[in-house]
């Protein structure tokens, strides 16, 4: 039975409010624990909110605190909204078996708490137990088909994610513009061009093609299937165009070597970010023009965007192809003058770009000292 605790008056309010708007999200839950002792009852809306932060930014530690608070103050069953939240906290933090144990002890579960059970474990690729839970759900909704589609398209396994996705496309159950990011993830991934273009026709026969992030994906599609003018006719016709749209364009270009066409896309964009100017970068290495790959990462910087472990490898790939020993020990410099940290990515690309510039010694201390962390 749940404590005895004072009425959560409006003057108790006040000592929570600031917890949660001016303390960050440590100190907030560490508060929980003075609140019991004062015997004063916390909301389950106040929890809830604590523990979806909790999801977001995966602070494990302070997501176990709420569920101790929880149990300390008589609720070993948390009601049915406050163990879906603490189901999707924990298998944020990629701890399923808690996520399980919580499941288990509800005495009341809804729609959502099956589903989140089934994305959590899709998210995870653990594909045998999110198929069981798909077989469990009493009524199937189409959240629960998207989430076991897109998961079999994430762990590589296009054929039952195709197999699944017919299946629930015969099913009267209804449809959102996410039922059609999983297909989507597949033929991007094996590049089929007939599957790709049978989607963009249901998307138009259901009235999605105006969604910005399946249209998106379609572009995505015909571009890694080499089809860049159905990508780019399809681009013109979006009405909305946001930077993924922009990005996946120059990226469709740069891949297949049209980097005039990708520069000029770019240079048309009216907001880039790092992955636009990275896809860039790594079209004209990867295409023989690392003079022009280093150029745009010289424009990266003088415009003050972040690269990442992609860029830094895009660039000592460009160092590599030209055998530029000076630009990439300048590059690498950089690196370590700025401590950034650095990825196997990143390691191999070093390492790679001192030994096609003729300097083995140093490729193998690189390699050395990595080695030794």
């Amino acid at each position: 039975m749940p404590m005895p605790s004072r009425t959560f008056k409006p003057s108790n309010l006040c000592i929570v409010k600031p917890i949660l708007s001016k303390s960050s999200l440590s100190d907030a839950v560490s508060s929980l624990d003075l609140l019991r002792l004062k015997g004063i009852r916390i909301p389950s809306h106040v929890l809830a909110t604590l523990l979806r932060h909790c999801s977001k930014t995966r602070f494990y530690r302070e997501g176990k605190l709420i569920h101790l608070h929880l149990k300390l103050t008589g609720f070993k069953r948390p009601p049915t909204l406050l163990s879906n939240h603490l189901i999707s906290m924990y298998f944020s933090c990629g701890d399923f078996a808690q996520a399980r144990k919580v499941f288990d002890k509800m005495e009341s579960r809804n729609l959502f708490t099956w589903n989140n059970m089934l994305s959590g474990y899709a998210k995870l690729g653990m594909m045998e137990q999110a198929r069981s839970f798909l077989y469990r759900i009493p009524h199937k909704d189409y959240v629960s088909w998207n989430s076991i589609v897109v998961g079999y398209a994430h762990s590589g396994r296009f054929a039952e994610a195709l197999r699944l996705y017919r299946q629930f496309r015969r099913l009267d159950v209804g449809y959102n513009q996410f039922s059609f990011a999983g297909v989507l993830i597949v033929s991007v991934k094996l590049k089929d061009f007939e599957l790709c273009s049978q989607i963009h026709g249901q998307v138009l026969v259901v009235g999605f093609s105006s969604n910005v992030v399946i249209s998106s994906l379609i572009v995505d599609a015909y571009a890694k299937c080499g089809k860049t003018d159905d990508a780019r006719r399809l681009f013109d016709d979006m009405p909305v165009k946001d930077v993924r749209a922009w990005t996946t364009l120059v990226s469709g270009y740069a891949a297949w070597g049209d980097m005039e066409l990708g520069a000029e896309l770019f240079s048309q964009m009216p907001k880039n970010n790092s992955c636009s100017w990275t896809y860039l970068l790594r079209g004209y290495a990867r295409n023989g023009m690392g003079h022009k790959a280093l150029g745009v990462f010289r424009e990266m910087i003088k415009h003050q965007v972040r690269p990442d472990h992609f860029t830094f490898s895009a660039c000592f790939s460009a160092c590599a192809n030209i055998t530029s020993l000076k630009h990439g020990k300048q590059i690498h410099s950089f690196l370590v003058q700025n401590n950034i940290k650095l990825t196997i990515i990143v390691v191999c690309a070093i390492i790679d770009m001192y030994a096609e510039c003729g300097s083995l010694e140093t490729a193998k201390r690189v390699f050395d000292l990595v080695g030794k962390k």
